[in-house]
C-alpha cells in the first residue's frame, strides 16, 4: 500500500491517519464492511480536527466534502431500510391475508 511519499521521514505523524484509513476502507473481498464496522457495529464520524493538514487547503476541502458524502451516504442508507421495512411489513400482512 503506498500512502505516504518515500522522502517523507516524519510517517510517525501520519502514523494514526493511515491506521484510520485502512480501518475504514472497505474489505470487500473478506467481511464485506470496514475492519471497524466489523468491530464495533457502527462507523465512526471524522472529526474537524486536521492535525497535519491545517496549511493545506485543498486537503480540508476534500475531508469536508467526504463528510457531506458520508452524511447523504447515511441519510440514503435510513431511507433504503425504512422502505425496507415497509415493503416487509406490507409482504407480511398479504401473506397473512391470503392464508386465512
Amino acid at each position: 500500500m503506498s500512502t505516504l511519499p518515500s522522502q517523507d521521514d516524519d510517517w510517525c505523524a501520519r502514523l494514526a491517519m493511515v491506521e484510520f484509513a485502512y480501518n475504514n476502507g472497505l474489505h470487500d473481498d473478506s467481511i464485506r464492511t470496514t475492519p471497524f464496522h466489523a468491530l464495533y457495529g457502527f462507523h465512526p464520524a471524522l472529526l474537524d480536527v486536521h492535525p497535519f493538514v491545517d496549511d493545506n487547503p485543498a486537503a480540508i476541502d476534500r475531508t469536508n466534502d467526504m463528510v457531506e458524502l458520508m452524511q447523504v451516504l447515511h441519510d440514503d442508507n435510513n431511507l433504503a431500510r425504512a422502505q425496507e421495512q415497509r415493503y416487509n411489513d406490507t409482504s407480511k400482512q398479504q401473506r397473512r391475508r391470503a392464508c386465512c
